[in-house]
């Protein structure tokens, strides 16, 4: 093990079954990542798919999915659950790129003082939405430092909301 771990020798496929026998999963997973690591995992877990932003600025499956405890989805239903990377305009200190969003896809409406991912003309943005007075609603960006916030209007006709952002994982650096 200590060679495979150090890079000097190819896991074999004993390598794989004795490790999968051991931890009690299937070997394909151990391997693949694809599916479920066991029968016991199904009812607790969930798969949701990573999404990427595409070369046209709009959110495509990247092919890989996330292991994701039920209990960890903050009500979000699994097939409304994605997992994406913050962009490049995050919310810093709050949000920062890199760090990876579970987001509710689509969401039914907008919650005051969530954070949204929400595209304006050629990029994304994440954004808090604060609803003031009669259905007047501003963006919120910056940090948690009054002095550093920005604020702009939000425009139905401009700005489309593709996801509420539930949690936040932070990439440590």
């Amino acid at each position: 093990m200590y060679e495979v771990l150090g890079g000097t020798k190819a896991p074999s496929l004993a390598f794989f079954s004795a490790i999968a026998e051991a931890t009690g999963v299937r070997s394909d997973w151990l391997i693949s990542g694809r599916g479920m690591p066991n029968e016991g995992w199904n009812g607790r877990t969930a798969l949701i798919p990573r999404l990427e932003i595409g070369t046209d600025a709009s959110p495509i499956d990247g092919g890989n999915q996330v292991l994701v405890e039920i209990d960890r989805l903050a009500g979000i239903p699994p097939t409304k659950a994605a997992v994406i990377s913050a962009p490049e305009n995050g919310m810093a200190p709050m949000i920062e790129i890199g760090d990876d969003l579970l987001v509710e896809l689509e969401p039914a409406g907008i919650v005051d003082g969530q954070v949204f991912l929400i595209r304006d003309s050629e990029r994304f943005l994440l954004r808090k939405l604060k609803i003031i007075g009669d259905n007047h609603i501003i963006m919120l960006s910056g940090s948690n430092n009054s002095s550093n916030v920005s604020i702009e209007n939000f425009s139905v006709e401009k700005q489309k909301i593709h996801a509420r952002i539930a949690v936040i994982w932070k990439t440590l650096r």
